[in-house]
């Protein structure tokens, strides 16, 4: 299979770079993304793009590349590291989405780029009701934070848009 690149607003995206020049920001969390198939289904979802990684020391107070802090854990460990935390980029370039699909990938667009947890769960959020993920028949996001189920919805035909949802 291919390798598709990411698109952000139509620019293609191959670096975590990018994504900080975009939203000015030294580190990024993580991006909201829509990814179509090659029979028009789509799926929106969220993917983490970089963060703190933690991992054994090597000794000697010896760094790793990107080390960030060494962490200790109670005061009677003297020097002893438990930890060394280090900033690493996570493999979000050749995600293709999970494999709940058989169809082949044919568009990967980034929608939003968070800079916190926090934001990236409002983000992703805001986005599947931005596009009406439950009402489209194409869509394969089945829910929205496990509130929201796309069989609910079919099943009591309610539009968030044109009325009030009331249950």
């Amino acid at each position: 299979m291919e390798d598709l690149i990411w698109t952000l607003q139509g620019e293609p995206v191959d670096s975590v770079v990018q994504l900080r020049e975009h939203i000015k920001r030294q580190m990024i969390y993580g991006i909201v993304y829509k990814i179509t198939f090659s029979d028009n289904k789509w799926i929106i979802g969220k993917r983490k793009v970089e963060g703190a990684v933690p991992y054994k020391p090597k000794g000697g107070n010896q760094k790793r590349p990107n080390h960030v802090r060494f962490v200790r854990k109670g005061k009677n460990h003297g020097t002893k590291y438990l930890r060394e935390i280090c900033h690493e980029e996570y493999n979000w370039q050749g995600y293709h989405g999970k494999n709940l699909h058989t169809a082949r990938p044919v568009k990967k667009e980034i929608l939003q780029i968070a800079p916190s947890f926090k934001a990236l769960e409002y983000l992703y959020i805001k986005e599947l009701f931005k596009h009406d993920a439950l009402e489209d028949s194409d869509c394969l996001n089945e829910t929205i934070s496990d509130l929201y189920k796309k069989e609910d919805i079919h099943k009591f035909h309610i539009s968030y848009k044109s009325q009030l949802l009331c249950w």
